[in-house]
């Protein structure tokens, strides 16, 4: 069978689930805990099972609480198991659909499911098309349209509109080039979503007058408004607004209104982003949540989240006695560490916070980690001197203390001596990368670098953050005024060098190598290192004294990858660099099973419309979307059915032939319209 796999009972109960089924969490485990190995059914069909009667169950009721909506989907499963069961998999569902924005159920407070399709079926929203969606194409749908963000595949004629996130919080409709090119800017559009077999249509037409503003309108928001931040306290999403509108009054938008974002500010609402709120203390109430959350994240749900929290809102609002335990909790450097990442970013701010502290510290204790935060807001600002007097004073203060002593280390290393029996090039890289490591951006942009780019070493991607992206030269502004006047000096002279590409010539007298600059055709002796006479390097060549010598990596240029590289050398481009690099280096192609990973997609034709089969017999993700599950569970090809075609894709051509002989048999006599399979490589070239 597609798809078989056993039930997972080690998978952690949702919280919600002993409260939808109406018994305490010890006696529900117990009931899902229980039971002999042969009595448990298969986990997919009850999953499909327990989905199916979800939605059918959602989609009949204009709104349903969900202790009613548990009771008629577990008596409305059309599967054969037991109540254990049946529970189970009403909980799977819950948790597959209630977290999914882009679900067709959706959750208002305080405990309302809805069909959000069946709500927006007929009714007309409005949205002001702006300059940069228009030039762009694409239409913000997290405001004005947020009721439609649940219209999953929707289409404008015959072409597909793809709902994107943005990294702001945004969502948006991109569709083809050119599609809202006919529409005049600033216009405003009256926007529908109706359903149209498995699509949803998306209709715009241009109004070419303001409605008239309605208070019945406006007053039927704000009282959707402040039913909600009433229970919660919170801003209310405008999706949240949209649907609460429509369960109350389905006909509130049967016609074209100002739109929401506008019918909200009439209401006394101030939007940021995507929600509303009507006074500071939701706002600020909404933030402490978002903190808790991500400190949750971050430290589980132990005292050092706990801690943090009360840190957090010590160091905010505190008196000098909360000021003084909070100290106290960031001795303890995981607290510390958390805390450190939810304080603003600006220097002033945490200069201002840092003297409230010292201010405050009674204790050795508590005036080491004063001076330790004084000292990074003093690093913030720009004045490193500053910032290694606060941590002498830590040090004093608490001598046993390692986070204070680990950060004097740092100050102590980069202050340190030359020492004539110590290469000058190795001890700056590595004071500069060391700085590098610890910046709080060099995580992200690391981690991105790396994630993308798996065919380059790691030291070749420290070496562009270094030159290309700027950090050594960072490292200069932050740092130089502790280095020796010595080292600064020659590291200043290395700043603007930039990566060449060269040709070894002849071996030089002193043991190094003289060479050709292909771009601008000098000659220069390079000392302490030798290449192969007509080695072509691309690498970064400085002063050192009166010498030159190589700093960073050194490349190899295989034959005919010249002209690439150059101009990526010209445009100073370090992701181009890095590209160039891993497509020199040949294919590597990744693995899927011991497989080679391979993008796979192909198109059948049935005679018979094939949702039916394809309901039975894999997982529905969505209208006209399924997942082909492995034994074990796993997610390993997607299918998309479109009218009598159907497409499947996998990562591996194993993972694909295996899924064209299952679809054989739920689909006889299928026909293969399109076969392709391109392998997969970490990274092509850019440019050239």
């Amino acid at each position: 069978m597609i798809g078989a796999c056993p039930v997972d009972n080690s998978r952690p109960l949702s919280p919600i689930a002993p409260t939808l089924l109406g018994m305490d969490h010890d006696r529900l485990c117990h009931l899902l805990l229980d039971g002999r190995e042969g009595h448990r059914p298969d986990r997919l069909s009850a999953a499909v099972a327990a989905d199916r009667a979800f939605e059918r169950v959602v989609r009949s009721h204009d709104g349903i609480a969900l202790p009613e909506m548990v009771a008629e989907v577990v008596a409305g499963m059309d599967a054969p198991l037991d109540p254990t069961a049946r529970a189970r998999a009403v909980e799977e569902a819950l948790s597959w659909h209630l977290p999914d924005p882009s679900a067709p159920v959706a959750l208002l407070p305080p405990d309302t499911l809805v069909h959000a399709p069946s709500l927006f079926a007929r009714a007309v929203f409005t949205h002001r098309l702006g300059a940069a969606e228009q030039v762009d194409g694409e239409v913000h749908i997290h405001t004005d349209l947020a009721a439609f963000q649940r219209s999953h595949g929707a289409f404008t004629g015959a072409e597909q509109l793809w709902a994107e996130d943005r990294d702001d919080g945004g969502v948006v409709w991109v569709g083809p080039y050119g599609w809202l090119h006919a529409y005049p800017l600033d216009a405003l559009l009256a926007v529908r979503v109706s359903a149209d077999g498995e699509r949803f249509q998306v209709g715009l037409e241009v109004l070419n007058a303001d409605p008239p503003e309605s208070q019945a309108t406006v007053a039927l928001l704000r009282e959707v408004y402040d039913a909600e931040t009433a229970r919660t306290g919170l801003p209310v999403t405008a999706e949240d607004l949209a649907l609460g509108m429509l369960l109350r009054d389905n006909a509130c938008f049967a016609h074209p209104r100002l739109p929401l974002t506008e019918l909200a500010a009439a209401a006394g609402l101030e939007r940021r982003r995507h929600e509303f709120g009507h006074d500071a203390q939701v706002w600020k109430r909404s933030a402490a949540v978002a903190r808790k959350i991500r400190l949750t994240r971050a430290l589980g749900r132990g005292d050092a989240a706990r801690h943090a929290v009360r840190t957090l809102t010590a160091l905010e609002d505190g008196g000098r006695e909360e000021l003084r335990g909070a100290l106290d909790l960031l001795y303890d450097e995981t607290v510390l560490h958390a805390v450190t990442g939810e304080l603003p970013g600006d220097a002033a701010s945490l200069l201002v916070l840092s003297r409230r502290m010292v201010a405050a510290a009674d204790r050795p204790a508590r005036s080491a980690v004063a001076h330790w935060f004084a000292a990074l807001g003093a690093e913030r600002d720009g004045q490193v001197l500053e910032a290694e007097g606060h941590l002498r004073s830590a040090v004093l203060a608490a001598p046993t203390w390692p986070r204070a002593q680990r950060r004097l280390a740092e100050y102590e290393c980069d202050r340190g001596e030359p020492d004539a029996a110590t290469d000058v090039v190795p001890r700056l890289l590595g004071r500069a990368e060391a700085h590098l490591r610890r910046c709080r951006e060099f995580a992200s942009d690391t981690m991105e670098e790396l994630a993308d780019l798996r065919g380059c070493d790691e030291r070749l991607v420290v070496d562009v953050l270094l030159w290309e992206a700027g950090w050594f030269r960072r490292f200069l502004v932050d740092r130089g005024p502790l280095l020796p006047a010595t080292d600064a000096g020659i590291a200043a002279g290395w700043v603007d060098v930039e990566r060449t590409a060269y040709e070894v010539v002849c071996d030089a007298p002193d043991g190094g190598v003289t060479l050709h600059d292909l771009r601008s055709g000098e000659r220069v002796a390079v000392a302490g290192v030798r290449h192969p006479v007509g080695a072509r390097l691309c690498a970064r060549v400085v002063p050192v004294g009166e010498a030159r010598r190589f700093v960073g990596e050194i490349l190899h240029i295989p034959p005919g990858r010249d002209s690439q590289l150059q101009r990526v050398l010209q445009r100073r481009d370090g992701r181009g660099l890095l590209a160039w690099v891993a497509a020199a280096a040949g294919p590597t192609d990744q693995l899927v099973d011991g497989d080679p990973k391979v993008q796979c997609q192909v198109v059948v034709r049935t005679e018979a419309d094939p949702v039916a089969a394809l309901d039975v017999h894999l997982l529905q993700l969505g209208p006209g979307w399924w997942a082909w599950i492995s034994e074990d569970g796993e997610v390993i090809g997607s299918v998309l059915g479109d009218g009598n075609e159907v497409t499947a894709s996998t990562s591996s051509e194993a993972h694909l032939d295996r899924l064209l002989a299952d679809l054989a048999v739920v689909l006889p006599s299928f026909v293969v319209v399109s076969d392709e399979r391109q392998p997969v490589r970490p990274w092509q070239a850019g440019t050239g």
